[in-house]
């Protein structure tokens, strides 16, 4: 596989993951002010509990491939470079 060829993939990947993180951050911010606002409607408390339910795990596995993946990618590049 030639690096070039797969370097703006890549790039485009993180690019992509970047964006990803950054609005699970500001989704998390909006739903935590929802949820502990003074005022807030039970309405409100069931639809953000069940929506933290349900990508709750989603978040934790974002999380866990963020720190996986780069060492993942330098482990290929030493396989590549014979290292």
């Amino acid at each position: 596989m030639d690096t070039a060829a797969a370097k703006p993939f890549w790039m485009t990947l993180r690019t992509l993951w970047l964006s990803l993180t950054v609005s699970h951050v500001l989704l998390a911010g909006t739903l935590w002010f929802l949820r502990f606002a003074p005022k807030a409607r039970p309405v409100v408390h069931e639809s953000v509990d069940l929506f933290v339910l349900v990508f709750g795990p989603l978040a934790v596995a974002q999380g866990v491939i963020s720190l996986w993946l780069p060492r993942w990618q330098l482990r290929q590049a030493a396989r590549r470079l014979g290292v």
